[in-house]
């Protein structure tokens, strides 16, 4: 006998109003509505918990001088169902628990604050130190993510952090903008920005268009703007340097042809508050290349336990909140282009902004770098970059020589700025110190470092110098302008660097680098540095393959 329909659907109405509890297991629903995120306080289903997905994210590698607190960043960590529809993208309360799972022998790191998601490590000794954080939500699914810290006196000097903005994934004719790139240096260094192509881009237009960029060093960090009419993988490179540091970040657009493009969230930079005020995020610099209009999903992914902040609006370019209590806030943001089209990636990824509230009055903390040995006669550049304000007040710096040898004669230049040149002309100890004033006025306490300088160089010194090129090795459709840069963590400091582009092997017989070497053809360049104290380093080997398009002029005769 065949069953009506009917009669099922009766019978379940029934189960249902009855409140039947293997009705409610059957039809319990482990995503969020699509209008709002999980509450922090809302429970899910023991069915649902197998069904929720924890990203865990313990931020970038990291490269500094012993002795530095480094700054640690689960920020980019988050949590949502595995069967998301895009719409209900949510996180739950998250936390966080840091562990050191390597370190160097004899080290006694320390980390201020296992759970918090910007803790800070001490190191204290050269070598690497590993990592790693645990992400779990009230629900008891957890994730794990681990970083290293390099400890190093070669990163004395700072090492700048080069931010080339997110992978895009776009249409082709659609607007590309990559207007996120930026760098972290010293306070007052100069800085200036190059963007290069890594591969051979596949369109010509493109690479017509963007000579006005490409290859072009500038003052002022340039967005990269273009439109692609051909599929394919587009890299560019962008490096940031100053006197004596380069360093440098690839970014992938891939475009495919007919594909609606995904749209790109920026939730802004983290930033600093008091207690009591008044937060507005804003996502205005989120974007879509098909000029696609957006809708916004904010919701706080982490905050302190006692805090009862909430966010105005959630569906807003730009919510606001109050800040009630000290700690973390996370406010995290992900927009979509509205296209609900069933193969298209319509949602970005999220992006995240830290908010660190103070109460204010804290002093900052100073750090005047590693103990270093040098020549005398030679001049150094300090570095006390590292110090830092909890409350975010700006800082400025006192630097001082407290002890030196008996009738010694040094220099000490711009000794108010966060890096001075020390100049000692004679042997012996000499200790520095450096004390960090915030813009409230408060100091903080005062920290030292020795210099011991030598009429010849220390043993220490046997590190042989660091030289890097501008322009890594790679095929390019333009022709190559390439800058060597030398340093030397022995700190003795560089002397020369030789260099042949013939494919002969250089010698201190060969040409000394004094400018930026242009090529325009085929080219091996080969060269090393020397330093003061006799290092030699290795011989580095560049190859550039260049093939700039031809153009030709075609005349037509008439007949």
């Amino acid at each position: 006998m065949n069953s009506h329909p009917l009669f099922f659907l009766i019978i379940l109405l029934f189960l249902v109003s009855c409140g039947d509890s293997r009705t409610d297991e059957l039809l319990a629903e482990p995503a969020a509505p699509k209008t709002s995120c999980h509450n922090a306080s809302q429970k899910i289903t023991n069915q649902a918990v197998s069904n929720w997905a924890v990203v865990a994210d313990a931020g970038k590698n990291q490269q500094v001088a012993p002795g530095s607190e480094v700054a640690l960043d689960a920020s980019s960590s988050f949590s949502q169902p595995n069967n998301e529809d895009a719409s209900t993208a949510c996180k739950t309360s998250l936390n966080y628990s840091w562990s050191i799972i390597d370190q160097p022998t004899g080290s006694q790191p320390v980390i201020n604050n296992v759970n918090a998601v910007n803790p800070r490590l001490k190191t204290d000794v050269e070598g690497t130190y590993r990592l790693k954080l645990e992400v779990s939500t009230e629900n008891g699914v957890t994730e794990t993510s681990e970083v290293t810290i390099d400890v190093d006196p070669k990163y004395q000097r700072p090492n700048i952090q080069v931010d080339a903005g997110k992978n895009q994934f776009v249409g082709t004719n659609s607007n590309v903008s990559v207007n996120e790139g930026n760098g972290t240096v010293i306070n007052g260094d100069n800085i200036t920005y190059q963007w290069t192509t890594v591969n051979n881009l596949p369109s010509p237009t493109v690479i017509q268009n963007i000579t006005n960029i490409i290859n072009v060093e500038t003052t002022e960090f340039q967005p990269l703007t273009f439109s692609p009419d051909i599929a394919g993988d587009y890299q560019f490179k962008l490096m940031i340097k100053n006197s004596e540091i380069t360093n440098e970040d690839v970014i992938t657009i891939k475009v495919d042809a007919g594909k609606n493009s995904i749209p790109v969230a920026n939730a802004g930079k983290d930033i600093h508050h008091r207690v009591n005020d008044t937060v507005t995020l804003t996502a205005a610099n989120s974007y879509d290349a098909d000029a696609d209009q957006l809708t916004y999903q904010w919701f706080f992914s982490t905050k302190p336990n006692s805090s009862q902040a909430t966010l105005d609006t959630t569906d807003t370019k730009s919510p606001s909140f109050t800040v009630d209590v000290e700690g973390t806030y996370v406010a995290t943001l992900r927009v979509r282009d509205g296209k609900e089209v069933s193969s298209d990636n319509i949602s970005s990824e999220f992006d995240s902004i830290m908010i660190i509230v103070s109460s204010g009055g804290n002093p900052p903390t100073a750090f005047a770098g590693a103990n270093f040995s040098m020549m005398t006669g030679a001049t150094v550049r300090l570095y006390g970059g590292g110090s830092y304000d909890v409350d975010g007040d700006s800082l400025s710096y006192q630097w001082s020589v407290t002890t030196s040898p008996d009738d010694s004669v040094y220099t000490l230049l711009n000794d108010t700025t966060a890096s001075p040149n020390f100049t000692p002309e004679n042997t012996g100890n000499y200790t520095i110190q450096l004390i960090a004033t915030d813009s409230s006025g408060i100091n903080s306490e005062a920290v030292t470092m020795t210099v011991s300088a030598n009429e010849s160089v220390v043993k220490t010194d046997d590190n042989p110098p660091i030289t890097t090129a501008s322009v890594q090795t790679g095929s390019y459709n333009t022709a190559q302008s390439i800058v060597l840069t030398c340093s030397d963590p022995g700190g003795s400091g560089c002397k020369n660097t030789y260099f042949t582009i013939d494919e002969s092997e250089p010698s201190k017989n060969s040409s000394i680098y004094s400018t930026a070497i242009n090529i325009n053809e085929n080219t091996t360049l080969k060269y090393f540095s020397t330093d003061q104290a006799g290092n030699i380093e290795t011989t580095i080997t560049k190859t550039y393959t260049i093939d700039i398009p031809t153009s030709f002029t075609l005349t037509l005769i008439r007949p």
